[in-house]
């Protein structure tokens, strides 16, 4: 797991903006600069893992639970706004924003919404992501970016594509 600094500080916020990537295969997910730029106070979590291990394995879910409770601290932090833009990245928003009592998700719609392989199952935090998946529908929200279904031809490649450009709607909502 890779944990950026505090991106585009601003001296007087009490709001922290942290963005979990989709996973991609084969590679470290990030959100592009230029997107970036324009939220303020914003942290990226990653993770090289497969399937990002859901950001729930039990020892990212408590590095993540003590560096949120460290830059709380530090930076008199009032709210923390959990972001995703894909399945595994707004499931993990909808997560860690119950776990944190300021914690509030922004997703998109195909939160949680995956399709278990062999390799998914298991994959260190697929249990905790299945159980947590039950709550999500009751988890207060906001739904940033509507994902239309994808052509069945195009599914093989689903994993593939860079989903982050879905972030301009959450850029949108904060504006």
């Amino acid at each position: 797991m890779h944990v950026s600094d505090v991106l585009n500080e601003t001296v007087e916020s009490r709001d922290l903006h942290v963005i979990f990537t989709e996973p991609a295969i084969g590679t470290i997910a990030t959100v592009p600069a230029d997107i970036c730029d324009q939220i303020p106070d914003v942290i990226q979590i990653t993770s090289s893992r497969l399937y990002g291990q859901f950001y729930l394995s039990k020892q990212i879910e408590k590095d993540i639970i003590l560096m949120l409770d460290r830059l709380q601290k530090l930076y008199d932090i009032e709210t923390i706004n959990f972001i995703g833009y894909g399945p595994i990245s707004s499931a993990a928003a909808l997560y860690y924003s119950n776990q944190i009592d300021s914690g509030f998700a922004y997703v998109s719609s195909d939160y949680g919404q995956l399709s278990a392989s062999r390799n998914m199952i298991y994959t260190d935090g697929y249990e905790k992501f299945i159980t947590a998946k039950k709550s999500f529908d009751e988890t207060p929200k906001t739904i940033y970016h509507h994902v239309d279904p994808m052509s069945s031809s195009l599914q093989i490649v689903a994993n593939l594509l860079d989903k982050s450009s879905r972030l301009k709607s959450y850029i949108n909502t904060i504006n």
